[in-house]
């Protein structure tokens, strides 16, 4: 059987299977539904609560949620983590979701959930690489390449974002029930790797080279960014080619997916001090020899180790600190630009400008005028509020 003929079987299954389906039967379960949150909205602490209910990957309960550090409690507001843009999440059936974000974050946040089934979740992130932490590793988007969770149910998950930071991602999280029973598919075609992984009850990480086609589908979904009912049925179609295509993929011996490697205590607890001394230096430049030096690892630990326990190189992870104390001077001082990224550990403005742009998608002059008053605020501890019964 073709790629294409698979494909076409799958999209018209569910296509017949959402019309068999009477208007009282969707009503009563919740399904189909699609939650938009828009920057321009205060708080999302209701939307989100709607949202997590049907999410295929968090609908086993939330363990904890931070913002800026702080542990939020059950009666918090929210506040939207998102500074410009938006995203949508298409709860298409019981096990099947497709969400799509393209904005800045306004805040740091961290989330930690459970999944009610055995699921994993498929990830493309075109910009902004979202970290994404369990017992058994961690795993960071990578462009241009479609990142995996396989969560088996009840194991934890945690998801953290960067404030400042544009994030442009879509996730597609399908269940283990859903590929056996609403698409009918058969052990034998779903990977080894994802049943293995539900059998021994660990989260795995991995990716997978996205081919043209593939990611062609995905660079569509973001045109799709509306939670009115064709924009989901577009999405539901996109989602099922997608889950066809890497599907086929995986099956193939030359398209193994690549499994991400496992870090031993030793080592975890070498790269988190590596980090300590990072932040320590910071806004002072940290060289691989020194690192390897501070760590006792070697070049690759450090890179990939580093990269896949923090979701960020530790380059990366230097400048960002080197960004991060630059944005509080622009919101906190009218000391010139060009200061600025000297403090910062720029020699040239330019470079500075350039990096903070890639950072934050605005010029510093920019985000100074247009952040300055919002970010003074959010630079005071922010103070916990109580919805009003």
């Amino acid at each position: 059987m073709t790629r294409e003929l698979t494909v076409d079987i799958l999209i018209s299954k569910m296509i017949l299977s959402r019309m068999m389906k009477s208007a009282q039967e969707s009503d009563g379960a919740g399904y189909p539904c699609s939650i938009c949150i828009d920057s321009s909205e205060q708080y999302i602490d209701e939307k989100l609560s709607r949202l997590l209910k049907h999410e295929t990957a968090l609908d086993g309960g939330v363990d904890m949620m931070r913002l800026n550090g702080r542990l939020l409690r059950p009666g918090d507001r929210i506040e939207n983590i998102l500074a410009t843009g938006g995203e949508v999440t298409h709860h298409i059936e019981p096990g099947f979701s497709i969400h799509l974000t393209d904005g800045q974050a306004a805040h740091d946040w961290s989330i930690t959930a459970r999944a009610a089934d055995d699921c994993v979740r498929l990830r493309f992130a075109a910009a902004g690489n979202a970290q994404y932490q369990a017992d058994q590793g961690s795993l960071v988007d990578e462009d241009s390449a479609c990142t995996f969770i396989v969560q088996p149910a009840g194991a934890s998950l945690t998801a953290n974002y960067r404030r400042d930071v544009v994030y442009r991602y879509c996730s597609i999280d399908v269940s283990r029930a859903f590929l056996t029973g609403r698409l009918g598919m058969l052990p034998e075609q779903i990977p080894a790797y994802f049943t293995s992984s539900w059998a021994r009850q660990e989260v795995a990480f991995g990716r997978i080279a996205l081919d043209r086609p593939t990611l062609s589908l995905l660079l569509r979904l973001f045109l799709l960014r509306s939670e009115e009912v064709w924009a989901r049925l577009e999405s539901q179609a996109i989602g099922l080619q997608v889950i066809a295509q890497l599907f086929s993929s995986w099956r193939e011996p030359q398209n193994p997916p690549a499994v991400l490697f496992r870090l031993k205590l030793s080592e975890r607890a070498a790269l988190v001090h590596l980090r300590t001394e990072a932040e320590r230096r910071s806004p002072n430049p940290m060289s691989m020899a020194e690192a390897q030096s501070i760590s006792g690892l070697n070049r690759n630990k450090i890179h990939y180790g580093f990269k896949q326990l923090f979701g960020v190189s530790l380059q990366r992870y230097c400048t960002d600190l080197r960004l991060r104390l630059a944005s509080e001077l622009l919101l906190t001082t009218t000391l010139p630009i060009a200061e600025i990224a000297a403090k910062a550990g720029f020699s040239e403005p330019t470079n500075f400008t350039a990096a903070f742009r890639q950072h934050t998608g605005q010029l510093p002059s920019n985000f100074r005028s247009a952040r300055g008053k919002a970010g003074l605020m959010l630079s005071r501890p922010p103070q916990p509020s109580k919805i009003s019964k």
